[in-house]
């Protein structure tokens, strides 16, 4: 430590003896090319597969550089770790920041001291050596200008510093996080302004769950959205039966139970056969919270996406009520209890294959859907039910995040969307160096791993829908999946960051315990919808239950369910996340463009103006 003080003070004499001694005359300077774009270098930290070896990331990080170097004038580090050493590396980097940012400051104030005191002792001089000071301290501030010193300070800069610029996070809790403890850059500016160009290439859904406070903090990785539990449902209408019996189909999941109903009793009075085939496993238009009715069935909203309206506070799930009043999950039950009542399901354990029926829900891909009804499903057309939904997880996946001790955080931001527009960069990081790591198949599109010495999650880095794909995917996956994500619906809690204190948790827990044990026989159309909610109803929320979650003197009555509490907590940050979340009303474009599409805007673009793209890099990188 006292090698860098020494080292700084030798700087401050050398500056001190600039302004006393220099007589060059300013006036024969060459002028700088202030349009030259200062060379940086950035670190990027990620996280690396099993198998993966230094000298593979090395090999990776030299073929990017061609890249980065040229085209942005950025060098580019990389920093590729284990999982399971990769969060901790990060932590002790923030450590390391901290304290030789204090250290810098110490420094720089003892520098600043110095340069003044070297500034009073000049001031002592005499005139004839004031005017060749004059001169020289020109030329000091023509040179600081140039090195983007401030003249009222000296940057210093520690040799065992350590640079943290870009870096990944997967966890969104941990993201969160993050930003509350000031640890993220602000990035908004950045992603909507000058590297507005993100937004074209990533679908809008993913880059809603990186707000915070309306604020962007960070990219997500581009992906196909709503697979697994998040997959769609289809209606599956007999067609002879709507040719005979007419009735409006809208082609989006707008078809409401409500409005089927009537087609269902002329079926059921006219035909022999199941009138709908069984309870369909999701309820129309709305959320169960978390989107996860399995261990979260007390709680849910309206899906805004579903619905022309935003919903602005959670509903109970085993609410009572009539009319416009009701909830949607009550509403729900009852018109399962009509159904099972009238007798329009097939059997427990029936095969739609094998079953004659009118209608039916069925989740997942069209093709998936088809594949349930076998040889029968050319007899039947197929409509929307719900639109398939990506949720937080499912949207969040890998984010890239700049740090707030970046220097260039403008910079950062154009390596990240040079990660999510260049296909080039995109191939490199998630596949290697071509040749050496992996052959592209004769196809053009698809490609064979041939080294296992770098290995990345195909979803990990920047946009999964530009590039190569692995050829286990096919050819098809691409187009495939913007396709999908062009119909995908946000599910009600995207982006929602619930905060829920101890004790409501307990209560939570507790309730929806209860509610799991209700909450399959009201799906399945259980006929006595009333006597169950109210049995539950009474059995999550009685004090005599004996829970001991909130103390008795804060109740008033003998029936006030501890659920009434745990709704105003749930409802205010609902509430505030309910003006921030995309709106149902705006339509969402997830036309992810393709590379057909991309080179056809960049051939248009060059022929109306072949200089704007270099401008605009120029401003873009200036810091």
């Amino acid at each position: 430590m006292r090698n860098k003080f020494f080292s700084l003070l030798l700087l401050v004499l050398f500056l001190a003896t600039l302004l006393f001694t220099s007589c060059t005359d300013v006036e024969t300077e060459v002028e700088e090319d202030t349009s030259t774009i200062p060379e940086i270098k950035l670190t990027l930290y990620g996280v690396k597969g099993e198998g993966t070896t230094e000298e593979a990331v090395k090999a990776v990080e030299k073929e990017i550089n061609k890249i980065t170097e040229d085209k942005y004038k950025t060098t580019l580090e990389l920093h590729m770790l284990d999982e399971a050493e990769y969060y901790n590396t990060i932590e002790n980097a923030f450590v390391s920041i901290d304290e030789q940012t204090e250290r810098t400051e110490l420094a720089e104030k003892a520098a600043i001291a110095a340069a003044k005191a070297a500034r009073l002792a000049a001031a002592e001089l005499p005139v004839e050596q004031q005017k060749e000071k004059k001169r020289a301290q020109r030329e000091y501030e023509k040179w600081a200008e140039k090195q983007g010193v401030s003249l009222e300070e000296i940057s210093v800069t520690m040799s065992d510093d350590i640079q943290l610029d870009i870096f990944l996070v997967d966890d969104r809790d941990r993201y969160f996080d993050l930003i509350s403890r000031e640890k993220l850059s602000d990035i908004s500016s950045h992603v909507t302004g000058t590297y507005g160009i993100i937004t074209k290439y990533v679908s809008p859904l993913i880059l809603s769950v990186a707000k915070s406070d309306g604020m962007y903090y960070g990219v997500p990785a581009n992906r196909k959205l709503g697979t697994g539990d998040n997959e769609g449902y289809y209606y599956a209408f007999k067609t002879e039966l709507l040719e005979k019996y007419p009735i409006d189909i809208p082609t989006d999941s707008s078809m409401t139970l409500n409005s089927l109903d009537p087609w269902l009793e002329e079926v059921d009075a006219k035909e022999n056969c199941t009138v709908f085939f069984a309870p369909p496993k999701v309820i129309q238009n709305f959320d169960f919270y978390d989107d996860d009715m399995e261990n979260y069935p007390a709680y849910g909203t309206k899906n805004i996406d579903a619905r022309a309206t935003s919903s602005t506070e959670l509903e109970y799930t085993f609410e009572m009520g009539s009319g416009q009043n009701a909830g949607v999950a009550f509403v729900h039950f009852k018109r399962m209890a009509k159904y099972r009542s009238a007798g329009y399901f097939a059997p427990e354990g029936a095969d739609p294959a094998t079953t004659d029926f009118a209608v039916g829900v069925f989740q997942g891909t069209l093709d998936e859907v088809k594949a349930q009804l076998g040889e029968q499903a050319d007899e039947y057309s197929y409509y929307t039910y719900a639109a398939p939904k990506t949720n937080t997880e499912d949207a969040f996946g890998s984010t890239f995040v700049v740090s707030a001790s970046c220097k260039y955080p403008s910079r950062a931001v154009q390596i990240i969307s040079a990660f999510y527009t260049n296909e080039k960069l995109r191939n490199l990081i998630t596949f290697g160096v071509e040749d050496v790591h992996y052959e592209v198949n004769l196809d053009g599109e698809t490609i064979e791993k041939i080294s296992n010495d770098y290995n990345i999650g195909f979803e990990t880095y920047g946009n999964s829908l530009i590039g190569y794909v692995p050829e286990e995917l096919g050819i098809d996956y691409q187009k495939n999946a913007i396709e999908r994500n062009r119909t995908v619906k946000a599910s009600a809690f995207i982006g929602f960051n619930e905060t829920i204190e101890d004790d409501d948790i307990k209560a939570f827990e507790k309730i929806n315990e209860i509610a799991k044990r209700y909450i399959n026989g009201l799906m399945n159309g259980e006929v006595k919808v009333d006597e169950v909610l109210e049995e539950a109803t009474s059995k999550m929320g009685k004090y005599e239950d004996g829970y001991g979650l909130y103390p008795k003197e804060n109740k008033e009555g003998t029936y006030t369910p501890v659920y009434n509490i745990l709704l105003e907590n749930l409802n205010g940050s609902f509430s505030y996340f309910s003006e921030t979340r995309p709106g149902g009303s705006d339509k969402i474009d997830n036309n992810i463009i393709t590379s057909e599409e991309k080179r056809r805007r960049e051939q248009e673009a060059a022929l109306l103006n072949p200089v704007v793209e270099e401008v605009v890099v120029e401003e873009a990188v200036e810091e």
